[in-house]
């Protein structure tokens, strides 16, 4: 699927965190307890269109069915009630997959997993564009997460994310900024 729109590598610092999401209006305590196990959270898009608040991409109950069946160590779950549960289905020559909270620790073994899903679920080539944040979260809840936004194609996306966690691994820093030397463009 080749796309108009440009892609991009984008790293930033976010003060999303898993203790902030937890805390969100649209879920229970009861929910917000249920999530408290969970690895790796699917974020809603907030308020996408007028009369839209809270919803996923189209896709995102398969993704989350295929992650818990295949790596239940993710603890994998919607950070959402299950009853505000909603889809939106754009028309587009794009694999949309959403907003991705996730502990460190979990980050390159979730990597691995999304790649192995976007590979064999949605059967996406080397022409075909996907877009994916990733916000991962720093060993000390007090520290802002790291927001990586990508859009491009399946193939760069595991190399230029995982080169950017061993830098973090060495480093024990993130570097924010362009890291891919393409043109950023905001498009979330």
């Amino acid at each position: 699927m080749l796309s108009t729109l440009e892609d991009y590598f984008i790293i930033e610092n976010s003060d999303i965190t898993f203790e902030k999401m937890l805390n969100s209006s649209y879920l229970s305590k009861e929910r917000a307890d249920e999530l408290k196990k969970s690895k790796v959270l699917l974020i809603p898009l907030e308020d996408f269109r007028e009369n839209i608040h809270l919803c996923f991409y189209q896709g995102a109950r398969e993704l989350s069915i295929y992650l818990n069946e295949n790596n239940p160590e993710l603890s994998f779950d919607l950070c959402i009630e299950k009853t505000d549960y909603q889809e939106l289905t754009l028309h587009g020559e794009e694999f949309r997959l959403g907003v991705f909270l996730l502990q460190n620790i979990i980050a390159p073994v979730f990597v691995g997993v999304i790649v192995k899903y976007i590979n064999t679920m949605l059967f996406a080539k080397k022409e075909d564009t996907i877009s994916i944040d990733l916000i991962i979260t720093k060993q000390d809840p007090t520290d802002e997460s790291l927001r990586i936004k990508y859009r491009g194609n399946p193939i760069d996306f595991e190399e230029k994310v995982n080169k950017q966690l061993g830098i973090y691994s060495k480093s024990g820093k993130f570097v924010e900024g362009n890291s891919s030397g393409t043109k950023i463009n905001e498009l979330f």
